[in-house]
């Protein structure tokens, strides 16, 4: 069960769970955290309509059941999807608006990760860890040395605690930022182009976890009848988002399940994908992120799916590959996903997809300083001891694949 709200007045626990969703998809609440100081009756708007009192701010009752019910508005007090009774930290609110969007696992599930992931028991090992990279990259003339502990300790559990993966994997993250700078650069939601494209392209990770332990990442187009978005865009929005990540997956996940819907795509919206852009994103996605790819589910399926999945096959390693599932029916999903976890468009309770998209444009709209200073962050191939890493070592195509072709 969730912790119960402690109040100073009769407004029950339903009435305000009934409050809270009324604010979800209006991202009322959220803008009304960050400017609180008060009571909860100058938190929430229409509060002080509702009771003559004010809720205590108490960050470890109040606060995290409405944190709880906001972030999954779930209508079964144990669909928990990794909640404890510390969700808020106590350090107070700074790090209720800091990680509200992604929930954290707890408890067994947080065990089981841990297990799963090899992290050591000791928390002095892991700093260990942390120190012998730090000592590495210090020898390292060809990269960048501002990778904080924080996101040190994502590629360390990405990498299943092993030294020399996440020694691989930093050197790619560096080196990708080099090599690919379309990616990597503008990384600015204000922008134009960048705006247009989470419009039309909604990509949000969701809030909980499932009973595995996974992220769930949403990921659809609005409508069938818009002009191609900015393919390099949408690949520059995901790379942001998997950026915040690194930093914001504070206590470690299983790995990421995908589910695309696949209801709006029309051939016209796939014809400027080259082989080349797709394998430049992919083997940024693979090599140089921290990311378990655990499944990836294709719903609301057309002919047209087939050719995309045939497309970007070859550039999947073979295990991701066999993890595809392509679902008839959104029954079929729920036996992967709970229900209970999915968007309101999907049957789930984690509010609409747009609102969740938002939430997360928001979000990206605050790192829009660390994105630009980080756009001098790179891997310097002058540097590097031994032969640079060259376009051609990286992307090299070997003649077998060919531009996407779609009747």
């Amino acid at each position: 069960m969730p912790p119960t709200v402690h109040k100073e007045t009769n407004f029950s626990t339903t009435d305000l769970k009934w409050k809270v969703r009324q604010m979800v998809g209006q991202s009322v609440l959220h803008n009304s955290l960050l400017s609180c100081t008060g009571g909860w009756s100058t938190c929430i708007p229409g509060m002080q309509t509702a009771t003559t009192s004010t809720f205590r701010t108490e960050p470890n009752d109040t606060l995290q059941e409405l944190v709880w019910w906001w972030v999954i508005c779930a209508p079964n007090d144990e669909k928990y999807y990794g909640i404890n009774d510390n969700l808020v930290s106590p350090t107070g609110w700074g790090s209720v608006i800091t990680t509200m969007s992604l929930i954290q696992p707890s408890g067994e599930l947080s065990a089981k990760i841990k297990e799963e992931l090899r992290e050591p028991a000791n928390p002095a090992d892991i700093e260990r860890d942390i120190g012998i990279i730090r000592e590495w990259l210090s020898k390292q003339p060809h990269l960048p040395k501002d990778m904080d502990d924080a996101r040190l300790r994502t590629f360390l559990r990405g990498c299943k605690f092993s030294l020399e993966r996440v020694k691989q994997k930093l050197d790619m993250y560096y080196t990708m930022r080099n090599a690919v700078p379309e990616f990597f650069t503008d990384r600015d939601v204000s922008r134009a182009e960048m705006s247009e494209v989470l419009n039309v392209i909604h990509m949000p990770p969701l809030p909980g976890l499932t009973p595995n332990g996974c992220r769930v990442v949403m990921l659809r187009g609005t409508d069938k009848d818009i002009a191609t978005p900015n393919v390099v865009e949408s690949m520059k929005a995901t790379l942001m988002i998997g950026d915040i990540r690194l930093a914001e997956e504070s206590v470690g996940v299983a790995g990421d399940v995908y589910v695309l819907d696949a209801s709006v795509a029309t051939p016209t919206h796939f014809a400027k994908f080259t082989p080349a852009l797709v394998k430049k994103f992919l083997i940024c996605v693979q090599e140089a992120y921290p990311v378990k790819l655990k499944e990836v589910h294709v719903i609301n399926v057309s002919p047209i799916v087939d050719t995309i999945v045939n497309f970007v096959k070859p550039f999947l390693k073979e295990k991701i590959r066999e993890r595809i599932h392509i679902h008839s029916n959104i029954e079929d999903l729920y036996k992967y996903v709970p229900k209970a976890m999915l968007p309101s468009e999907y049957g789930g309770d984690a509010g609409s997809v747009k609102d969740l998209n938002d939430q997360w444009r928001a979000k990206m709209a605050e790192y829009s300083g660390w994105f630009k200073e980080q756009e001098a962050s790179k891997a310097n191939e002058s540097l590097r001891p031994g032969a640079p890493k060259t376009a051609d070592e990286l992307f090299g195509m070997d003649g077998t694949f060919r531009q996407l072709t779609i009747d």
